[in-house]
């Protein structure tokens, strides 16, 4: 399931927030406005896999039958319940459809988007679609650290996971990231894994950012957990390739 600093995180870049607030108040009136065209019972199969502080959202309106508003209407409301202006609620609402498909299988997401008819087209924007996800800014907006030290640690998680990991494993994570961050993971001048533990990864994510080891295991769990939101299947095989001495990083708790 996707953590909803990830999900916030991709909708406030993309949809040109300000703030967070902003971008939640938005992901609020999207799902509200959605949950109006979609059939109850899609909603409900779509909502479990949605952050649950998004998920209720999805699920005020209890029709059974699809009934789509027309979508002027549908983007009105968006603009009404945000707060900000009608013609800026296209790509606001878009922002909040990308995070949708990032977070939902493949048959969820065309459910949902089968229940709409051809006018929501602009909504599954191809191009908005493929655009990539920063984990600094979720985990600025999980920390409240600046942008810039959320930046810095982040790179230094990645660098140490693309030590421990193979080039291989290490690309294939890479492909969900930007350039920027994909660079930090992979390191092709050391193809091969170096064996190290949980806690020494700590220790060299602690010594790259200058900092204490519990702050240092703090933000590599936030990574991880981030990682994890955006490349599931991908950081499953990476799991299986650090070993069970690897699990506290993958701890929710």
């Amino acid at each position: 399931m996707m953590d909803a600093n990830v999900f916030t995180e991709i909708v406030r870049q993309h949809g040109g927030f300000e703030s967070s607030e902003d971008a939640q108040r938005t992901i609020a009136a999207v799902l509200e406005a959605l949950s109006e065209c979609i059939a109850r019972g899609e909603a409900e199969d779509a909502a479990p896999q949605l952050p649950p502080e998004f998920a209720g959202h999805l699920l005020v309106d209890e029709q059974e039958e699809a009934a789509p508003l027309e979508f002027p209407a549908f983007l009105d409301r968006v603009s009404e319940e945000s707060g900000f202006d009608r013609e800026v609620a296209l790509a606001r609402a878009q922002a909040v459809i990308l995070a949708l498909y990032r977070a939902l299988d493949e048959f969820e997401y065309e459910s949902i988007r089968g229940q709409l008819p051809e006018e929501y087209g602009p909504l599954f924007d191809e191009d908005a679609l493929a655009v990539e996800v920063t984990l600094s800014g979720a985990l600025a907006i999980e920390t409240d650290i600046p942008e810039e030290d959320a930046r810095d640690a982040t790179e230094s998680v990645l660098e140490t996971l693309g030590e421990r990991l193979t080039l291989g494993e290490a690309e294939d994570v890479a492909a969900y990231l930007t350039e920027r961050e994909a660079a930090a993971l992979v390191d092709r001048e050391s193809p091969d894994s170096a064996a190290f533990d949980g806690d020494e990864f700590v220790e060299r994510v602690a010594e790259r950012e200058g900092i204490d080891e519990t702050s240092a295991r703090d933000y590599a769990k936030r990574v991880v957990r981030a990682l994890d939101s955006v490349a599931h299947d991908e950081m499953e095989r990476a799991r299986e390739q650090l070993g069970p001495n690897y699990a506290a990083l993958f701890s929710s708790t």
